[in-house]
């Protein structure tokens, strides 16, 4: 309920791909026929992958950065930051449980979780706060 804040770094080679996002809970998935569409993912090389369409954003994750997802169950919306500006990307109509993720399948990475917190509003944003296209994120 309400709104979450899940923060976390990855420490991880140059050519090595971290995953993010968010997926619809596996124990109400298949009861309400969710299926590929309902995961979003967010590749630390500038991709953004909602089931099977790809886009790239053109902005990389970096070794080290600050990278947040903010739920607002209230919405049925999230939000992606890194080092505290916008990720061009909001997921809607979230279903009713949802499971966040980072996944790496690379040797010598390392995740560390930095913050879980409960929210009294939505981060305001300013159109200022947005990454844009080919900005590297460190």
């Amino acid at each position: 309920e309400g709104v979450q804040s899940f923060r976390w770094k990855a420490f991880f080679a140059p050519n090595a791909k971290i995953v993010f996002g968010i997926v619809a809970d596996d124990s109400i998935s298949s009861a309400l026929g969710f299926h590929e569409r309902s995961k979003v993912e967010a590749l630390s090389e500038g991709k953004i992958r909602v089931g099977q369409i790809k886009e790239n954003t053109g902005i990389q994750i970096q070794s080290g950065d600050d990278v947040r997802i903010e739920v607002n169950m209230p919405e049925r919306s999230a939000m992606f930051f890194v080092n505290e500006k916008v990720f061009p990307i909001r997921v809607t109509s979230l279903a009713q449980n949802v499971k966040l993720f980072v996944q790496a399948n690379e040797l010598n990475t390392r995740i560390e979780l930095l913050d879980v917190a409960q929210l009294h509003s939505p981060t305001p944003i300013s159109s200022t706060q947005y990454l844009k296209p080919m900005e590297m994120c460190s």
